[in-house]
């Protein structure tokens, strides 16, 4: 058997439109998760990973605009 699809087996025929075929999703997903720089918080929110921050918390900003806990960083 040969390694070269024919077929995706997503059901979007040509590999080369697949996402997941041609490893475009995981290329992405990874860019998404870079670490931009780390701050401290100055008020207490609810950050995107759903935690409570307090003031002083160390926050993490990540490369698709998302501010999560120190904790739930990569």
């Amino acid at each position: 058997m040969s390694d070269d699809l024919d077929e995706c087996p997503h059901g979007l025929g040509d590999p080369a439109w697949c996402t997941i075929c041609n490893g475009r999703e995981k290329r992405e997903r990874a860019a998404r998760n870079v670490e931009v720089y780390r701050f401290v918080a100055k008020y207490a929110s609810t950050v995107s990973c759903g935690h409570q921050a307090v003031e002083g918390d160390v926050l993490v900003h990540m490369a698709d605009e998302r501010i999560v806990c120190e904790a739930c960083a990569p």
